[in-house]
């Protein structure tokens, strides 16, 4: 009732999805700064209730080219589809992929642990992130997969090596010589086994 333009509520909200999604707002949205059109920003501007509770503001830095080049090119590696370098691109495909990510990684910290092998917080710390990347609809996700060097894009590529690895059975031979290593660890430490043990 009080917009300068006249508009009613629902223009105002379309203009302003319009807007976001050319780059030149943010919204804040329970707290959480929102810059793509993903599911957070559709639902509140979904209703006049909804977008009650949300802030609006101009937005004043966006990623470079050259940040946008390299996360495009380093999520293309990561998913194995083209990424077009636009921010709303890297960030509708980060949505789609890291939930997947989220599902095909979540028990390898328990089997490295399982296995007595490090990374497990690693993983840990991958998975903190992907959730963090996709508790904003994959709005900083340009930034994240963009910078000269991305821990999330860097612990992903580690991730899915050590996930083949595994599948391909390291797990089983890793099974085998912690087995072989506790069968030894209980022989006598004198004579003929003693050597053996030392060995």
């Amino acid at each position: 009732s009080n917009d300068p333009f006249g508009w009613s509520p629902d223009t105002t909200r379309y203009v302003l999805a319009a807007m976001l999604m050319a780059g030149e707002i943010k919204l804040t949205v329970a707290g959480r700064e929102v810059t793509t059109a993903g599911p957070q920003a559709i639902d509140a501007l979904k209703t006049n209730n909804s977008f009650r509770q949300v802030g609006v503001s101009l937005r004043l830095e966006r990623p470079s080219n050259e940040t946008l080049s390299r996360a495009a090119q380093r999520l293309t590696e990561l998913v194995g589809d083209t990424v077009i370098p636009l921010e709303q691109e890297i960030s509708k495909a980060t949505a789609k992929h890291f939930t997947q990510f989220q599902l095909e990684y979540g028990n390898l910290s328990e089997r490295l642990s399982r296995l007595g092998l490090g990374g497990s917080e690693r993983v840990k710390s991958m998975n903190q992130e992907l959730a963090d990347v996709l508790f904003t609809d994959a709005s900083d996700a340009p930034q994240r997969l963009g910078a000269e060097d991305s821990s999330i894009y860097n612990n992903l590529k580690w991730a899915s090596e050590v996930k083949r690895a595994l599948d391909n059975g390291l797990d089983t031979t890793l099974d085998e010589l912690q087995r072989h290593r506790a069968e030894i660890a209980q022989l006598p430490d004198t004579g003929i086994p003693g050597d053996l043990r030392r060995d």
